[in-house]
């Protein structure tokens, strides 16, 4: 059991019975060289093979497939010593062994390379291995000594490490910028989930939303951006509808552009659609609609199919959302009438949860549509005079316009307006 039929050291039966490679070992003191080595260098070969055939161990574990340096890396130069006639076998063979180390590892290389070795030996069992193919993760430094001073197979120096989901999305939320945010998709982008991305561009989106070089840094980080646009244009099918819209809504806010943009939002686009809007929250409707409206992408099908969605669920929309809705349409420049009438009839209601900039984006999506809603601009306007004192200066200057524009009096409004220091 264990025995390898393709190395020359017996074991079992075929110690005393036929063995493939009797005749060779019959014949292998024909093969040194002239200063008494075995063809394929390091220690002499019969001194040492001498300790490997007393010692039970030994011969087991050359046996079982962990043969020495010159039958893990060197194996091919053997055909020589061999001959023509066995060149073929040699390759089979070279090919089996590094199967063999594969599974079993080579930790018990240290019994075969002897105990002139031993120190060597000992160093390299404690490396750790690369999850596939076969070498070190620190290279062959030691090893080559024993190839005779050639060249060893290379190594694959870049190991990767897999995460835990939730510790990835911890990492993404503890980032201080894009930068590193970019850092950590690099590293470990390869085995982010739909949860992972969406989580990402969530975070680049509030790292950018705000930041006056954001043209800059795009420019800059251009083909980084493109990788997570891939990456995340590959993960689509699996996501679901709180992460879409996240992506959508994120990156929105980073201002990505070009043709990267262009095929994320439109996979973003035709993978809401068919995965339904009844299967999105009101807030997750309203984010994505937001985020196409933002990033200047003609969403057509979405805004029609949201323009009959929603009207249906009003009762569940915040305040939040029905100003994001409705300032979305408005800037994509798509007609919903029958949509507007709806927030317009619900808005009053939870009128106690509108933030100025919620009155002021109402008011201008209703003037930008010019869609007259005469209750509506009166119960707004009066919540702006009480609370006019936690406008932004823009928040203002929007909501003016936008009575002006609508031509709905205001009088009153525009008095305490005149109040304000701004």
């Amino acid at each position: 059991k264990g025995c390898n039929p393709w190395h020359h050291v017996g074991c079992g039966e075929s110690e005393r019975g036929w063995h493939p490679h009797q005749e060779w070992n019959d014949r292998r003191g024909e093969h040194q060289n002239s200063d008494g080595k075995q063809p394929w260098g390091g220690v002499q070969g019969d001194e040492r093979r001498g300790r490997a055939y007393q010692d039970p161990r030994q011969r087991r574990a050359m046996c079982n497939g962990d043969m020495d340096e010159q039958l893990a890396w060197g194996m091919s130069r053997d055909s020589a010593a061999w001959g023509e006639d066995n060149q073929e076998h040699a390759q089979h063979a070279q090919e089996h062994l590094r199967n063999e180390q594969h599974t079993r590892g080579m930790s018990r290389n240290s019994i075969a390379w002897g105990e002139d070795n031993q120190q060597y030996a000992q160093q390299h069992t404690q490396r750790r291995f690369q999850p596939h193919g076969w070498g070190v993760q620190r290279g062959f430094a030691g090893a080559a000594a024993h190839c005779g001073g050639l060249s060893c197979p290379p190594t694959q120096s870049n190991e990767r490490q897999k995460v835990s989901a939730p510790l990835l999305t911890s990492f993404i939320s503890k980032a201080e910028g894009p930068d590193k945010l970019l850092e950590i998709f690099e590293e470990h982008g390869w085995q982010m989930n739909h949860i992972n991305l969406g989580s990402l561009w969530n975070k680049l989106g509030n790292k950018l939303r705000n930041d006056r070089r954001r043209t800059e840094w795009q420019a800059a980080h251009s083909e980084e951006m493109n990788s997570v646009a891939s990456t995340t244009i590959a993960h689509l099918p699996h996501m679901n509808p709180q992460a879409l819209a996240n992506i959508v809504h994120g990156a929105a806010h980073t201002g990505l552009v070009g043709e990267a943009a262009n095929q994320l939002l439109c996979g973003l686009e035709r993978e809401i659609l068919k995965q339904g809007l009844s299967m999105f929250k009101p807030q997750e409707l309203a984010n994505a609609t937001w985020g196409f409206a933002t990033a200047g992408h003609k969403a057509a099908a979405l805004f029609d199919a949201v323009a009959l969605e929603a009207p249906c669920r009003m009762a569940q929309f915040q305040a939040q959302n029905l100003a994001n809705i409705a300032w979305a349409f408005a800037t994509a420049a798509h007609e919903a009438p029958a949509l507007l009438d709806a927030i317009a009839a619900h808005a009053p209601a939870k009128l106690a949860d509108f933030v100025p900039q919620a009155i002021a984006n109402t008011i201008w999506a209703f003037a930008t549509a010019n869609h007259e809603a005469h209750e509506l601009c009166n119960v707004l306007q009066g919540e702006a005079i009480a609370r006019l004192h936690d406008f932004k200066p823009q928040e203002l200057s929007n909501t003016v316009w936008a009575y002006a524009t609508l031509a709905h009096p205001a009088p009153q409004l525009f008095e305490a307006m005149g109040q304000v220091d701004l």
